[in-house]
């Protein structure tokens, strides 16, 4: 059965500040935020430690502010959504966006960012698809179980094995895959390994498709930069933010403006994105300690798609189904 199935119809947001999306904000936010991510904590951090009350006072963030931050990102979606946590395994959820009609199109975020980005593409999508947007595991509102390996291999299962199992809960025959940034880089693996169920991949600016070439790479940047990044290769890639604590908000202002003028048109007050991203990424950093096993030489990836054989993709992904959208 289709988790969304026992909703009634009509749950979810909408631009106008309509009661069904007071609705939502009350069951979705305070039951699904209160109950399931609160017991969440209490399971993963029952007791006390020094390290606990250090996280507590000196980074500004939890549960309640990153589902607060994203409610206010999409309270300006303009189309009425359902939103629910998919429990993939005992206390492991995927939190969910369901909105729209048509053939199913899965949406996968890039990385240290969540559904709420979708913001100017979900009202179009669900036009002409029935548009699931998901927070990858151990981002955004999903669950962030600890990542225990060490190698390509283990990062990369941490993220598929969690999303084939959400596919399984939501009863997804097949769809049309839309991946960016990192998240197409996961698209594309998610492809080779499950192509039975893809109908098409589209590939949005993609990380980790070229190799990494010594003798091009480090002329792009100033010999600075690639000492920086060698310095900071052991750590993981947002620590920073985390570490700097109640100084982590304006930091994201600061040196994000762009993600911040991405969304001008809708939002004039930059701190709703910003907020947004502090709080996803001042969480435990799970998924991003997953990524960094992914990380080889200045932000490449260990092993690049390109090296997949993507010539050699089953026929049910052919050339004509895989999309690569660069940069605009």
């Amino acid at each position: 059965m289709n988790p969304f199935e026992n909703r009634k119809s009509g749950s979810g947001t909408t631009s106008s500040g309509s009661q069904s999306r007071k609705k939502m904000e009350e069951n979705i936010i305070e039951k699904e935020s209160n109950e399931v991510l609160l017991e969440k904590d209490r399971t993963q951090n029952r007791g006390w430690s020094w390290s606990n009350i250090w996280s507590w006072t000196w980074k500004p963030t939890s549960d309640h502010h990153l589902a607060e931050a994203e409610k206010r990102m999409l309270e300006m979606v303009g189309v009425t959504f359902d939103q629910k946590m998919i429990e993939i395994e005992k206390d492991v959820f995927i939190n969910t966006i369901k909105v729209g009609n048509g053939p199913p199109l899965v949406l996968f975020h890039g990385f240290g960012a969540g559904i709420g980005l979708w913001l100017c593409n979900l009202k179009e999508f669900s036009e002409n698809f029935t548009v699931y947007a998901i927070d990858l595991p151990g981002f955004g509102r999903s669950s962030r179980p600890p990542f225990l390996g060490n190698t390509v291999q283990q990062a990369e299962d941490y993220f598929l094995d969690k999303i084939e199992a959400w596919r399984k809960a939501v009863n997804l025959d097949h769809f049309t895959l839309l991946g960016h940034s990192f998240g197409a880089y996961l698209a594309a693996l998610y492809s080779l390994r499950h192509p039975n169920v893809i109908d098409h991949v589209v590939l949005a600016d993609p990380w980790g498709m070229p190799s990494y070439n010594p003798a091009i790479a480090p002329a792009k940047f100033p010999i600075y930069i690639s000492w920086i990044a060698r310095l900071l290769k052991n750590f993981n890639p947002l620590a920073i933010l985390r570490a700097v604590g109640p100084y982590g908000p304006g930091l994201v202002t600061r040196f994000r403006k762009d993600l911040s003028k991405k969304f001008e048109h809708i939002y004039k007050d930059p701190s709703i994105v910003a907020h947004y991203i502090y709080h996803m990424n001042a969480q435990n950093p799970s998924g991003e300690t997953a990524f960094s096993y992914l990380l080889g030489e200045l932000g490449w990836a260990k092993f690049p798609i390109i090296e997949r054989a993507l010539d050699s993709l089953p026929q049910q992904i052919s050339k004509h189904h895989l999309i690569m959208m660069p940069r605009i």
